[in-house]
């Protein structure tokens, strides 16, 4: 075999590997699993998580109808900015956000 074959395999092979990786999967009762434990955590830490409904209400208008994807850009300070959002979308029934992150979310347990 060539050597340019070869070469042209284990590139072939690592890229598939990341888009293995990186590659979405949707399995609703996960969802559905996660979003009840996230509600649950969310409870016992905070005292109340307030939620503009009209602008919530209008976002879901706009993702009704849209013509394109809708992108949010949370400031990834933690964690818990994207699972929040997650949760609230989920919650009224609008469509969950892909998440893209780093290599480390990757490894928790439970989201692997």
């Amino acid at each position: 075999m060539p050597e340019e074959d070869k070469i042209y395999k284990e590139i072939f092979k690592e890229a598939n590997g990341v888009i293995e990786r990186i590659m979405s999967t949707y399995n609703h009762k996960l969802l559905t699993w996660f979003a009840q434990v996230m509600k649950k955590t969310f409870v016992s830490i905070y005292e109340k998580i307030v939620v503009n409904e009209i602008l919530l209400n209008n976002l879901k208008k706009l993702c009704d109808t849209k013509k394109g994807p809708v992108i949010f850009c949370p400031t990834h300070r933690s964690y818990i900015d994207f699972l929040l959002l997650s949760l609230v979308l989920y919650y009224y029934k609008m469509e969950v956000p892909h998440i893209c992150a780093g290599e480390d979310f990757l490894n928790i347990i439970f989201v692997n």
